[in-house]
């Protein structure tokens, strides 16, 4: 998990300087690179949820109990 949060941190943190530097954009618009991967990361994770919730619920036995 650390490895994760450590690329993200990189990713965002060169964001800006990159998109204004070597793009040429301006603040607002290098502000608006943000929302791709932000959209993306919900997605995922919504995407990500729905399995999930099917392997956490018990599941019924087909022996009955004495």
């Amino acid at each position: 998990m650390s490895t994760v949060y450590s690329y993200l941190s990189f990713l965002f943190t060169t964001f800006t300087p990159v998109y204004e530097n070597q793009y040429g954009f301006n603040t607002g618009g290098a502000g608006i690179a943000y929302l791709g991967p932000g959209v993306s990361f919900i997605i995922g994770r919504l995407v990500q949820q729905y399995p999930r919730i099917d392997i956490l619920k018990p599941k019924r036995s087909s022996v009955a109990k004495y």
